[in-house]
């Protein structure tokens, strides 16, 4: 096995991903990203074996780099319902700065297991991190879930509509928390 430096498969995935939002997934080639990355193509192979795992990479290390930027802001909030709030306008702003990504996935056929247990794991990561924070309220345990999907989802719908209707969103959702897991002792899930 040859020897890869951390740096460059960083390097070439930052490249990597800013030609996939712009051009999409088909009309990127290997060739275009090893010359944007100032290397071989010889080279970039022995970091990526082709096209395809080299975008599902960038998929995944855009989603680990959002709930790293989650996780900090998170730690800057005091409240339960203050960290939710910023883990759904976070997310929101991802999908939408993503938008290009998870379009090109879409278009993409999942050809392997591998692939629908790639994208998956990432959706269960966003849950569990948000069950995570759901464990700071009253919310009942049985809840949790199906409340972090539920915020997930509808927060992922909203990204396809105005920022009017975005706004109203992140309403409702300060609304919901404020009368169902705010801790109040109140309005208990």
């Amino acid at each position: 096995m040859r020897r890869t430096n951390p740096h460059m498969k960083n390097k070439i995935l930052g490249i990597a991903a800013p030609l996939f939002l712009k051009q999409g997934f088909e009309n990127v080639d290997m060739r275009t990203i090893a010359r944007e990355a100032d290397i071989a193509v010889g080279t970039l192979y022995n970091y990526f074996p082709n096209k395809r795992v080299l975008f599902f990479q960038v998929f995944e290390t855009g989603w680990e780099e959002v709930l790293d930027r989650i996780n900090s802001l998170c730690t800057n909030e005091k409240t339960s319902q203050e960290k939710i709030r910023v883990f759904l306008k976070e997310f929101h702003g991802a999908v939408i700065e993503r938008r290009g990504l998870g379009q090109e996935l879409l278009r993409l056929s999942l050809e392997s297991p591998e692939e629908k247990g790639r994208i998956r794991q990432v959706e269960l990561r966003l849950k569990e991190r948000l069950q995570d924070l759901l464990l700071e309220t009253p919310v009942e345990e049985k809840f949790r879930r199906p409340l972090a999907r539920c915020l997930i989802s509808s927060t992922w719908s909203v990204t396809k509509e105005g920022p009017d209707q975005a706004e109203n969103h992140f309403e409702f959702i300060d609304w919901l928390m404020e009368n169902l897991i705010a801790d109040k002792g109140e309005g208990k899930l």
